[in-house]
């Protein structure tokens, strides 16, 4: 469905392969309004995706029109070719595409959005702006994974028909996602990618103002509102100036490993002058640091054998240190205790210097370094256990005001070779149940950097090729991260940080912390075994559903039926339903009870030990299908009480059904509350408070009328990341008879639930290795509605044997079904 025409007769300046719309964004939008097609904005750290994602590079490739969002790019081919690129943003385009899209009035737009948070702030906002936005026009978009393919989608566009499809779910998928719809869709709307652009105008992302986007600072903007998630986005950036130095005009080659060879000494001019503003710590600590030309005289030294672990204190901090003969620091300044902050930060700092910033002194204690605040003090002992550095920081509040949250740089190690590991975590998708296999700087976006112990173990592993190290925190009270690399482009180089809160006026708070060395290849359980086990004590395992038999998943409605007699999308007769009058609830209540029987039969042939049931309220408005409401079957669904002179209604009828041959039942509830804006339901975002009250009415509701003890709980996320484990430990501790199935995950999940991961999607074949380790017992549930492929028979033989749970589609008889039935057979023999 490519239109060549678009290609034609446009000012275009073609960099690394892609073709630049060199012009203003008025030109741009009438194009896409004219042509439609889909459009994309690559930011400064996409580039690197044209080399390492050949799904992501077809489809900017392909793409109708690109606009030149990165002002790097646009600085850089000024420079190194002379030549001027318009640099029209992201951020511009949209307030273009809105502006003309408000001018005319009539025309049908389609938001496709990275979160349930998104969508309600683009409603409250299209409501203060006077920009009409219907909640059936809005669609959260699923976590995709490399290979994109959503035809719930691709049926509600159909279904509208809208003249425009605004994607706003982040750069990478939503290129693809452009893609996908342009050349499956019947028809040829106008298709813009404008990532994070959408938050900025309605408030779900820090908004940034004209000058900083007109300056080129917008990343700027972001950096300093969230540190911790974009100065590791911002590495990606740094290949940039290579690849335009090397390429130029032309596409650079996929590459099929991450070799830091790569880089040429222009980029690393480059980086060097980049480096300062970035990542330097210009705080006092360094700045005194650097006036004492003299070394600090050595206060507490270990023994120097060449194995094993050894190093030496200064007043500052560590001053070398080595692990069987490697060194590990490059120099005493990298081992002196800091406070830790943002670049950006410390460069104020140092233009504008605040009482609050610590200053490291030594400490009558040999071992000891103390750093001064405002607030109060903080002391950090050094100490040698075995092959353990030990660090007891104990924090003192002086202040009269609660010290919510605050960071140390420990270290920053210099390894022999770019590192591998990062937290136990597996992240809100399962993406890491292998453990930590990736380079130290390169774990998936779902997965934190921090190892935070309200959510995970607090331990990161890091494996660098001659050794291997433990990050620990020993008391599990503080957060413990490994966040990027400082060294750019050898990335060998990294801070260790830790994070501590809720520190009371007046109060003294001591966290122990430690870096455990072996060999390489070394164990968690290994060199952590006493965190790993004081963990498990601190957030104790309660999951103590016994039957892991797998569980059928039943879906009663779907938004690729549009019968207008069959306003609920009930896929029942194939959506052939007429719900308008008595005649056809009748049919309908004997269309869903007859559901009922083959579900029944389907089940129990697989030995099965029960299902799930989605969409009871039905789906009448897709934008907010997954209700997740089961008290709202009277209102959304009234047919489902229709009763046609029998003693229950429809929906209690086909529960007992279930229940009477012996099956478990359940139903998809979701921790957000729906309301009714203008006659249709949307959600609104929970916050942690509200999630277990909403949770705990919904369980009681459904286990009181239909007896339900299984509960997939959709959508556990929040703005800031999944909802916290202990949402999930009250609603277990409310409902111990129950099994709690959540969507997204954290470690601690498992203690009080059985995640969902997806094998059909995402190729996930067990419950999490890091969740094992802290839990012996944890379970998941895995989605494998088409049973197993035969390269992955063993591991879900594996997995079935410990005891995880797969789902499957469980209203008729399949192969998927029958694949099932054969893996618990033989787990069992």
């Amino acid at each position: 469905m490519l239109d060549v025409r678009c290609s034609l007769m446009i000012r275009n300046s073609q960099i690394l392969g892609i073709r630049f719309f060199n012009s203003d964004a008025d030109e741009a939008v009438g194009l896409m309004f004219e042509r439609g097609g889909f459009l994309v904005a690559p930011s400064g750290t996409c580039f690197a995706r044209l080399r390492e994602d050949e799904t992501y590079r077809r489809a900017v490739l392909a793409a109708d029109l690109a606009i030149a969002d990165s002002g790097l790019m646009v600085v850089l081919w000024r420079l190194l070719r002379g030549e001027n690129v318009q640099r029209i943003s992201g951020l511009k385009y949209l307030k273009h595409l809105l502006g003309r899209l408000k001018g005319e009035g009539d025309t049908e737009v389609f938001w496709v959005l990275p979160s349930e948070s998104a969508r309600q702030k683009l409603i409250e906002w299209s409501s203060r702006g006077g920009f009409s936005i219907k909640s059936e026009n809005c669609y959260v978009a699923p976590w995709y994974g490399p290979e994109i393919e959503d035809r719930n989608l691709l049926s509600l566009i159909e279904q509208q028909h809208p003249a425009h499809v605004i994607v706003a779910i982040g750069s990478g998928a939503q290129e693809k996602l452009g893609y996908y719809l342009r050349e499956n869709l019947s028809y040829r709307p106008a298709i813009h990618c404008i990532g994070a652009a959408l938050g900025f105008i309605t408030g779900d992302q820090p908004q940034i103002p004209d000058w900083a986007d007109r300056f080129y600072l917008g990343w700027l903007w972001r950096l300093v509102a969230h540190p911790s998630v974009f100065i590791p986005r911002l590495s990606h950036a740094v290949e940039l100036p290579w690849l335009i130095w090397k390429y130029g005009e032309k596409l650079p080659p996929l590459r099929r490993n991450r070799s830091s060879n790569r880089f040429v000494i222009s980029l690393i001019s480059f980086l060097v002058l980049l480096a300062p503003s970035v990542f330097a710590d210009t705080g006092p600590v360094t700045a005194e640091s650097q006036r004492n030309g003299a070394p600090t005289p050595a206060v507490f030294q270990s023994p120097a054998p060449k194995q094993g672990l050894n190093f030496v204190m200064g007043s500052r901090g560590l001053e070398s240190l080595s692990f069987n003969g490697q060194s590990l620091l490059s120099s005493a300044q990298e081992g002196e205790l800091q406070p830790q902050r943002s670049g950006f930060r410390a460069v104020l700092d140092a233009l504008f210097p605040r009482s609050s910033s610590g200053v490291a002194m030594a400490n009558k204690q040999p071992d000891t370094v103390d750093l001064s605040y405002r607030w109060g003090r903080v002391s950090c002992a050094y100490g040698k256990k075995e092959n353990r550095i030990t660090m007891r920081i104990e924090v003192s509040n002086t202040g009269s005001e609660p010290l919510n949250e605050f960071s140390l740089r420990l270290m920053e190690l210099t390894f022999p070779s770019v590192p591998r590991g990062g937290p136990l975590e597996a992240g809100m998708f399962g993406f890491g149940f292998k453990g930590p296999e990736w380079l130290l700087d390169q774990c998936p976006a779902s997965i934190p950097s921090a190892a935070d112990p309200r959510f995970v173990v607090p331990i990161v592993p890091v494996d660098y090729g001659t050794g291997a190290l433990n990050f620990c925190s020993d008391d599990v009270d503080c957060s413990v991260n490994v966040p990027y690399s400082t060294n750019f482009p050898a990335r060998t180089r990294y801070p260790f940080l830790i994070s501590c809160r809720d520190i009371q006026p007046g109060a003294t708070k001591t966290f122990n912390v430690s870096l455990r060395f072996g060999p390489a290849g070394a164990r968690v359980q290994d060199l952590s075994g006493d965190v790993l086990e004081r963990y498990a004590q601190k957030y104790p395992f309660q999951a103590g559903w016994k039957d892991r038999r797998p569980i059928g998943a039943i879906f009663l409605a779907g938004p690729q039926i549009n019968v207008a007699s069959n306003p609920r999308r009930w896929i029942l007769n194939f959506g052939e339903i007429d719900v308008t009058n008595d005649k056809g609830k009748a049919a309908f209540r004997t269309a869903l009870l007859k559901l009922a029987d083959n579900g029944v039969q389907a089940l129990k042939h697989t030995g099965a030990q029960g299902m799930i049931t989605w969409d009871p309220e039905g789906e009448e408005f897709p934008g907010s299908c997954y209700y997740g409401d089961p008290r709202l079957v009277p209102t959304l669904a009234p047919e489902m009480e229709f009763k046609n002179d029998g003693a229950k209604s429809a929906i209690d009828e086909y529960f007992e059904k279930f229940r009477a041959a012996g099956l478990k039942v359940g139903v998809c509830i979701r921790p957000q509350e729906v309301v009714m804006i203008d006659g249709k339901p949307v959600h609104r975002a929970a916050d942690d408070e509200n999630a277990v009250r909403i949770l705990r009415e919904k369980v009681a509701y459904a286990k009181q009328r239909w007896g339900c003890t299984l509960f997939y709980v959709d959508s556990t996320v929040t703005a800031g990341g999944p909802l916290d484990p202990d949402v999930f430990r009250a609603v277990a501790d409310a409902f111990p008879d129950v099994l709690l199935i959540p969507e997204n995950e954290s470690m601690r999940y498992f203690a009080y639930s059985a995640p969902l991961n997806s094998y059909v999607h995402h190729k996930i074949t067990s419950t999490p290795l890091g969740a094992r380790l802290v839990y012996p017992k944890a379970f998941s549930v895995l989605m494998a509605p088409d049973g197993d492929r035969p390269e992955d028979h063993d591991a879900l033989l594996t997995a079935v044997r410990r005891g995880d749970i797969l789902l499957f589609n469980g209203w008729y008889n399949s192969d998927g079904a029958e694949k099932i039935k054969k893996l618990y057979e033989q787990a069992t023999r």
